[in-house]
């Protein structure tokens, strides 16, 4: 049940981050939360999307700034995570 209440509070610090656009910040965040959360669970599965839709969003600024191989990075971690 503890686990549960601390992989909750994880994962909304990681929605926090990633809608402040704090994106590097809030992969790490998920990724804590994959670590400790069983695969099946909602946690794991939308944590997984958010880092996919993080390096979308940092490949987007990568990009702006003209700096394409950064981008071609976040792009394929985007791709590892969410590869449908």
């Amino acid at each position: 049940m503890t686990l549960t209440t601390k992989m909750n509070a994880n994962y909304t610090r990681g929605l926090v981050l990633y809608d402040k656009g704090r994106f590097a910040e809030a992969v790490a965040v998920f990724e804590l939360v994959m670590e400790e959360e069983l695969p099946g669970s909602p946690e794991y599965r939308l944590s997984k999307f958010y880092i996919g839709e993080a390096h979308i969003q940092m490949a987007q600024e990568n990009i702006s700034f003209g700096a394409k191989t950064k981008a071609e990075a976040h792009i394929r971690e985007a791709i590892n995570h969410n590869p449908n």
